[in-house]
């Protein structure tokens, strides 16, 4: 595990075929229970042959991989500092009157959005995305968190294409994360976010 400060805090060595993560697992597992958003069982390393993946029990807050550049589908979620953010296509546009048309402000290009996820599972900001790319940070760009001292000044950009979504992180000094779909392959060198937790997969 990695301290805030980059430091290793703890280290947990994988020698059966399959090893939980969580509150109340066993001691000689990964064992993190002083983080209350951590489930009681959040996630479980297996070694499939040689390769070691991670599976995500189910939970309500996910385990999310560190990312350098990487395709988006729509409804991928994403952790950036302190942000727990979903990304999406636009809604499709309600059903107009023929003789009496939605009046609104001019659209000038949205196709797509970054939904902010809340403490409690609810919707907070909701910020439209360009064709194009979008950048994400701290007090500039597009997506924009100036009260968060975790998020980079220039943090991420998010690239909206015609019918696809791509994310990569610009160097930024905590990182950018994407939630694990089901399971995740893993190798020597990958961060994992768990809870409020990063673990670092190390070599044996």
């Amino acid at each position: 595990a990695i301290a805030r400060d980059g430091s290793r805090s703890a280290d947990f060595v994988l020698v059966k075929d399959e090893t939980r993560v969580g509150r109340d697992v066993e001691p000689t597992e990964v064992k993190l229970d002083k983080d209350p958003f951590i489930a009681p069982v959040h996630a479980v390393f297996r070694f499939e042959g040689p390769q070691l993946v991670v599976h995500d029990s189910g939970t309500a807050n996910g385990v999310f991989l560190w990312l350098k550049e990487r395709t988006l589908e729509s409804g991928d979620e994403l952790r950036i500092g302190r942000q727990r953010l979903r990304i999406e296509w636009m809604p499709d546009e309600p059903e107009q009157l023929a003789d009496q048309p939605v009046w609104g402000s001019p659209n000038p290009g949205y196709v797509a959005r970054v939904v902010q996820i809340l403490e409690g599972g609810g919707e907070g900001d909701v910020y439209p995305l360009k064709s194009g790319e979008n950048l994400v940070g701290r007090g500039t760009g597009d997506v924009s968190f100036p009260n968060d001292g975790y998020v980079s000044s220039k943090h991420a950009s998010i690239t909206v294409g015609e019918g696809s979504l791509a994310v990569k992180d610009l160097g930024s000094a905590n990182g950018t994360f994407v939630r694990v779909n089901g399971q995740a392959a893993v190798t020597a060198g990958d961060l994992l976010l768990v809870g409020e937790q990063i673990l670092r997969i190390d070599p044996a």
